[in-house]
């Protein structure tokens, strides 16, 4: 039995039931907010009587091989609060323990994405890129409740670039992963794992299960653009898996920016939690949280128009 629970010890128990949020939560019939909640918490978090009551039951229904998971994941999770708490831990270093867990999902993207970024700026083609407020519009989308940019432009508008320049910019702030469809192998458009892929986290028999579990444990917001998706085809799968994502994935720090080529101009509304969670700026437009269009060279000044053409270059090479 446990003498006292917390949101440490209430975690441990999904693990071990291998249940997700969602599912912990109606089973236990608690919102799933509260659960994100003390799960977030640790062991910081006070349960309600109860609440320690019914986390009881639900312990004390489990057979052998679930408890010996519960014991294991519950030794674990305190070894990691132990850890973070000795001398050259995360606390000792001046740091949160949040930033102890560099090495997580978060860490790990923040890492390839700088090494992405470091190549691209190498090779120039970052040296132009229009914004027209676009970054502004970003900084407001992650200040906001909205878990999804959708960001629409024609062919040579400059959205694969301006996206580079965004993760660059606002990797203060945001970790970041740089995903593109036309990369993933036909017939096996995964979201969930391709984001922990990304990462180096292994995705297991359930990657939407594994993805939820690395969001838990996420310090700051991971912002995963997924670009190149430039056909009906394309529509469907990622607004498909990222409306189930979204039902299932439910932690706010996990968020996405869908890079969309038009034309044909599509809509999401095939995909009902998908559309209800996009960032749609006031005046909206419906689906939509920022259109680049493709600037008339006779708005461009010389420079811009140097920088771009040897952008195209360096890319052509």
């Amino acid at each position: 039995m446990v003498a006292r629970w917390s949101g440490r010890e209430a975690k441990a128990l999904r693990e071990a039931m291998r249940m997700s949020l969602r599912q912990f939560g109606g089973y236990l019939g608690v919102a799933v907010n509260s659960i994100s909640t003390w799960e977030r918490r640790g062991a910081d978090s006070q349960l309600r009587f109860e609440t320690q009551q019914m986390l009881d039951t639900a312990l004390s229904s489990l057979d052998v091989a679930a408890q010996r998971r519960f014991q294991l994941a519950l030794e674990e999770l305190i070894s990691a609060d132990r850890a973070s708490k000795e001398p050259g831990g995360a606390e000792a270093a001046g740091e949160s323990v949040g930033a102890g867990r560099r090495s997580g999902l978060g860490g790990k993207s923040k890492q390839r994405t700088n090494a992405l970024a470091d190549a691209i700026r190498s090779g120039g083609a970052l040296a132009f890129v229009q914004l027209d407020g676009a970054e502004e519009r970003v900084r407001r989308f992650l200040d906001s409740s909205a878990r999804v940019f959708v960001l629409k432009g024609g062919p040579g508008s400059g959205k694969t670039t301006l996206v580079g320049h965004l993760a660059v910019e606002l990797a203060g702030d945001v970790d970041s992963q740089i995903l593109s469809v036309e990369t993933w192998p036909s017939g096996q458009l995964d979201v969930a794992a391709q984001i922990l892929r990304y990462a180096s986290v292994p995705c297991g028999d359930d990657p939407v299960l594994i993805l939820e579990g690395q969001a838990a444990k996420l310090d700051r917001p991971l912002l995963v653009i997924i670009d190149g998706i430039g056909s009906r085809e394309h529509v469907h799968a990622v607004g498909r898996q990222l409306d189930l994502l979204l039902r299932h994935v439910l932690d706010p720090r996990l968020r996405f920016i869908l890079v969309i080529r038009t034309p044909p101009d599509l809509e999401l509304t095939a995909y009902p939690v998908l559309a209800a969670s996009v960032y749609e700026p006031d005046p909206p437009e419906r689906g939509v949280s920022f259109r680049l269009t493709p600037w008339p060279l006779v708005r461009q000044p010389p420079f811009a128009s140097r920088a771009f053409a040897r952008s195209r270059y360096v890319r052509s090479r």
